[in-house]
């Protein structure tokens, strides 16, 4: 795999985008790491905390960005949409009612 990477200039771009944000998730965890030492049990659990945060901001956020992308219909009215329908976006069903099944209701 690493070989293949190497390899390609493309492949090199798009691993180096996907972890320079976990990268400086972990520079950030150590930091205030570092800045709690003198309380270890802290110093662990705020680690962890902001570690899981900042990576599940960075990696977890396009997803539902992209589902509300979906359920706008199109791009261009995605913030038509989500800002000015005056329903929070994620209140909206996902598919539209004439591709929802019956099954449940």
């Amino acid at each position: 795999m690493a070989e293949a990477i190497a390899d390609n200039e493309a492949l090199k771009g798009s691993m180096r985008l996907a972890l320079y944000p976990l990268i400086e998730a972990l520079q950030a965890s150590k930091q205030v790491y570092e800045a709690l030492t003198s309380c270890l049990e802290v110093a662990v659990i705020a680690t962890g905390l902001l570690a899981c945060l900042l990576l599940g901001l960075i990696y977890l956020t396009p997803y539902p960005s992209w589902l509300l992308t979906l359920r706008a219909g199109r791009r261009g009215e995605f913030l038509k949409a989500a800002l000015c329908s005056g329903q929070p976006p994620w209140s909206r069903p996902l598919l539209a009612p004439q591709y929802r099944s019956n099954h449940y209701s």
